[in-house]
């Protein structure tokens, strides 16, 4: 449950001093958008916040404020100076095919037993027959990962300013059918992210913030283990989830601008991970752009741009997020396309007790309608 309290915008002083120094650093920073360069090492994983909101509506908008944590996806939002406090968060993001594999192996219980254990009392025909049968169940699940995703946050907004500590729990999961027998693959990932923000108007329509993360990671080795394998079974998952003991400690910058066309329209650009160093890898850089229309009180319009730099190699239909969401005193219904695929959502919002849930698509491979994924995404906000 995520409280908030406050939501009224206050835009007021106008110090020149400070004005001159905003706008030294907008220079800065978008001098920075164009001359960093791109460095050829290896590179990991970005940390990644869901937002149920932005996914009902097609993973858009970075010119959308989201609470305590909006800054994450764009620092320039904490120039609205809304004062928020979450004081204790969780989202849950929940796989379709990761139950399915729950199911595959719960299903297929007596199977590994005669496999495994029993295996003395099972005939080789049967074994054969066994294997067969495993293998065509898995066919469906085969080489796909699925990794349901757990965060808790805490964090506030004030001022200009914002700070925040979310931790994002992953745990991926597949079936791999193989050349000779079916196996299962495991692994777990855990980040632990301490988050800080600043964003400021440098012009009567522009404003820019810079955000700043310390990332402390936790990453197991793969597991991959036969399915008729059962004996050693224990030894192997403690071997590589001793792993999760030995973290890796992290640095990022975000940097991130927003421009007002008039009261109905905004455009905004984010250079996500502009900076990100876990451990001895890098975080590739993630140019972002993105725009909101307005187009009554009650009717928003979202659409972002994401890897501008074609860092992934993916066709550009997978970069594109658009997203609409119509609100209501009491309910809001979002709707939109994330890399190809139409998502929906909903939103409750009673006196303190606001439930968003969101249903999305993502795509496994480069090309939309190759490897879909459902996830079901819920979080619950208790705010003022």
């Amino acid at each position: 449950m995520v409280c908030t309290i406050g939501r009224k915008v206050i835009r007021t002083f106008d110090n020149p001093e400070r004005g001159i120094l905003m706008k030294k650093i907008a220079i800065v920073i978008f001098t920075l958008f164009f001359i960093i360069p791109t460095v050829q090492a290896k590179t990991t994983k970005p940390v990644f916040l869901y937002n149920v909101r932005s996914q009902a509506m097609g993973g858009a908008g970075i010119t959308l404020a989201r609470g305590s944590f909006g800054y994450v996806y764009n620092p320039a939002i904490l120039s609205e100076r809304k004062f928020n406090l979450s004081l204790v968060g969780l989202n849950a993001d929940l796989s379709k095919g990761f139950f399915d594999i729950i199911d595959y192996m719960r299903d297929n219980s007596a199977n590994f037993r005669k496999l495994g254990k029993d295996s003395a009392a099972v005939s080789v025909e049967e074994k054969s027959l066994i294997m067969h049968e495993l293998r065509v169940d898995a066919t469906k699940l085969d080489n796909i990962w699925f990794k349901p995703v757990l965060t808790p946050l805490v964090g506030a907004t004030i001022q200009n300013f914002g700070v925040g500590i979310y931790n994002v729990a992953r745990v991926g999961v597949k079936l791999d059918v193989g050349i000779v027998d079916p196996s299962v693959k495991a692994y777990a990932q855990d980040d632990l992210v301490l988050a800080f923000g600043y964003g400021q108007d440098v012009a009567k329509n522009l404003a820019v913030g810079v955000g700043a993360k310390i990332i402390r990671r936790f990453e197991s080795e793969t597991i991959d283990i036969a399915i008729e394998q059962t004996e050693g079974m224990n030894a192997t998952i403690d071997t590589s989830f001793d792993q999760l003991k030995q973290g890796k400690t992290g640095f990022g910058i975000d940097v991130g601008a927003i421009y007002s066309l008039n009261d109905k329209m905004k455009f905004s650009a984010v250079a996500q991970d502009l900076f990100c160093r876990i451990g001895a890898d890098n975080v590739p850089i993630n140019f972002k752009i993105g725009m909101a229309f307005q187009q009554s009180k009650q009717l928003h319009f979202y659409a972002d741009v994401e890897d501008l730099l074609n860092t992934n190699g993916e066709q550009f239909i997978n970069k594109l997020h658009l997203g609409a969401e119509y609100r209501m005193p009491i309910l809001s219904f979002q709707a939109g396309f994330n890399r190809g695929y139409p998502t929906i959502g909903v939103g409750v919002d009673v006196w303190v007790l606001q439930f968003n849930y969101a249903f999305f698509t993502d795509e496994l491979t480069g090309s939309p309608g190759q490897q879909p994924e459902y996830y079901h995404l819920v979080g619950v906000d208790i705010g003022w």
